[in-house]
């Protein structure tokens, strides 16, 4: 029974990762006179984004657009009788981007083009934000024939490694090289230097998420696999977006870099620490 408690809490080293987030936000209030103005039609549209998000403004004029892929977005307010305007903003992971509007009465049709930078925490920040036309250039296809291929990738490498390595010590080893690899990529500035570093990394996390099923499968007993294995998939699955909410709040504090490498160091202490605890992880 220790062997199985050891394992699912080592289990859990790719939460961590997992929990840095993909996405940011935009949040805002809008006002007439220095005053909440309900009933305000926002919407954002981006190259990014599939469609586009609508929301109305509440009593306290505020709105809030979460869950959205990073890029350049242009925000509209709308509302009868008043002038409209439009803000440029840009939209950076884990991070909530600030775009407030004044409304002005009109008795005529008239636009306000507002141009403003993304506004975060009060603080300096170095970061690197990389646009959607410099993603879709990079040399790896992310439809689903390529995620299969990389699945198969995983799998074979897994398989021949296997031969050589116990399980138990590949784990280890591929445990390392995720959390090195988030840190660097947390600091890197080149997109394609960045993009080289993500292809390694899920190939670590493919690696290390199939030797956590084959760990659990091997060492739990079989009256207990199916609760060990609900339990895992619970954690593995639910923990991500309550790590994505602290991320976030954490990066308006440090930055989107320094929130990443934060996780990485978390999670590669945390194994320091685990393996050095229960060594014979390895010897699974």
């Amino acid at each position: 029974m220790k062997i199985v408690v050891r394992c699912a809490l080592l289990l859990l080293f790719p939460v961590v990762v997992l929990a840095q987030g993909t996405t940011g936000s935009i949040v805002g209030t809008v006002t007439t006179d220095g005053k909440p103005l309900p009933g305000v039609t926002v919407t954002a549209v981006s190259p990014s984004l599939q469609g586009s998000r609508t929301a109305v403004t509440g009593e306290a004029g505020g709105y809030s657009f979460p869950s959205l892929p990073p890029g350049e977005y242009t925000v509209t307010y709308e509302l009868a009788g008043m002038q409209s305007a439009r803000k440029l903003v840009g939209v950076r992971i884990a991070d909530s981007s600030r775009a407030d509007a004044e409304l002005k009465v009109s008795s005529v049709s008239e636009a306000i083009t507002v141009t403003a930078a993304a506004q975060t925490a009060e603080g300096t920040q170095v970061t690197t934000n990389f646009k959607i036309d410099q993603v879709n250039e990079l040399p790896i296809d992310r439809s689903i024939n390529a995620v299969t291929l990389l699945v198969a990738t995983g799998a074979l490498s897994l398989a021949g490694l296997g031969v050589r390595i116990k399980r138990g010590r590949l784990y280890n080893i591929t445990a390392y090289a995720y959390a090195g690899l988030i840190m660097l990529f947390a600091l890197m500035r080149s997109v394609h230097l960045a993009a080289a570093a993500l292809l390694f990394l899920g190939l670590a996390m493919l690696i290390n998420g199939a030797l956590s099923n084959g760990i659990i499968q091997s060492v739990v007993p079989d009256e207990l696999r199916g609760r060990v294995v609900a339990t895992y998939i619970f954690v593995y699955v639910g923990f991500p977006p309550i790590g994505s909410f602290f991320a976030g709040l954490l990066a308006d504090y440090i930055g989107v870099e320094w929130a990443i490498f934060g996780g990485g160091l978390v999670m590669l202490a945390y194994g320091i620490w685990a393996f050095a605890k229960y060594p014979e992880i390895r010897a699974v």
